[in-house]
């Protein structure tokens, strides 16, 4: 097969490239386009890289989809405000849709987010799954939120219209080697005193590997068509236990302070009641003070996923203390 990984040199398109090789598949590497190199090359180990700007109508070429059998489309903004959200992950993602229309490119599987649920409607305690409702209401979310929404819309509604294979996939809190800190967990206040939000909250961690690994079997697997997967470990840590293993790898290591859930929640409620009330909204509140924002991050809920194991057949490879150890490895 020959996939098309949109971002394929992001933090998770780099081991979708990867896995998708490793199992024999062809791959071309779509990135933005650079002044200083080719527009097109091959490299090394044979991935042919288009370096084409997916935000500009018609950006996408004929030849970057010439023989193309699937995308795996990971390209989106993760920050910037609306305008920008809209502009590289909405827009990117209607002109790389276009793009498949025209090429006749019939297959297409979409990285989304956990972030797109609505956490406020969940009680604390609950099982977060698929059939679990989904944001609608964005004024209190970052863009991000609302973008994604709108580029898992995107890939249904064309994909049903023109009876193409998709598949959606969201994962959790995607962790690896560079990238083991998340806003989820606290704050540093410096090199030796960090602070855990909520500790017993579980984390809805995914190893980058085994995530990669879920996306490659949404590619092959014929029961993945037409379906919304969740991407989720195992061995899910709560907050504090994950917190001490990363404090176990930091020189020096530093003290952890904690402060509860229940403490969070009536201070963020407390906050907001106050600025509608007083203030008129009109305050900034920081994440931590915007109850929708605040839920999202640390709410106690329990996750599932028993869809992808069933639909893929998907196990995670590597479990919490492996997946720490190869984020580390020298």
């Amino acid at each position: 097969m020959k996939v098309l990984v949109t971002g394929g040199n992001g933090f998770i398109g780099r081991h979708v490239v990867a896995e998708a090789l490793r199992r024999g598949h062809g791959v071309r590497v779509l990135i933005r386009p650079s002044g200083e190199a080719a527009a097109s090359s091959v490299r090394s180990d044979g991935v042919e890289t288009f370096q084409q700007d997916l935000r500009q109508p018609g950006g996408l070429t004929a030849a970057a989809m010439d023989g193309i059998d699937a995308v795996v489309h990971c390209a989106a903004a993760l920050d910037g405000d609306l305008a920008t959200q809209l502009a590289v992950t909405v827009a990117g993602t209607k002109h790389l849709l276009a793009a498949m229309r025209e090429a006749g490119v019939r297959h297409i599987a979409g990285l989304s987010t956990f972030a797109v649920y609505d956490y406020m409607q969940l009680p604390a305690g609950s099982l977060l799954d698929e059939t679990s409702p989904l944001e609608e209401h964005f004024d209190e979310r970052a863009p991000y939120i609302r973008a994604k929404r709108e580029q898992e819309d995107l890939i249904r509604e064309q994909a049903v219209a023109n009876k193409w294979r998709w598949t959606i996939l969201r994962p959790g809190i995607v962790y690896g080697r560079g990238r083991t800190w998340f806003h989820h967990l606290g704050m540093q206040l410096g090199p030796g005193r960090w602070v855990c939000l909520a500790g017993d909250s579980l984390l809805p961690l995914t190893h980058v590997e085994n995530c990669a690994n879920a996306i490659v079997d949404a590619v092959e697997k014929d029961a993945a068509n037409g379906v919304t997967l969740n991407i989720v470990d195992d061995d899910l840590p709560g907050r504090r236990r994950y917190m001490d293993a990363l404090a176990q790898r930091t020189a020096p290591r530093p003290s952890i302070a904690g402060v509860s859930w229940g403490l969070l929640d009536r201070a963020a409620r407390m906050a907001s009641w106050t600025n509608r009330a007083l203030l008129f909204g009109k305050a900034p509140l920081p994440d931590l003070l915007r109850p929708a924002s605040l839920h999202e991050r640390c709410k106690p809920l329990r996750y599932s996923n028993e869809r992808a194991k069933q639909v893929l057949g998907w196990k995670p490879r590597w479990n919490l203390e492996e997946g720490l150890a190869r984020s580390f490895a020298e």
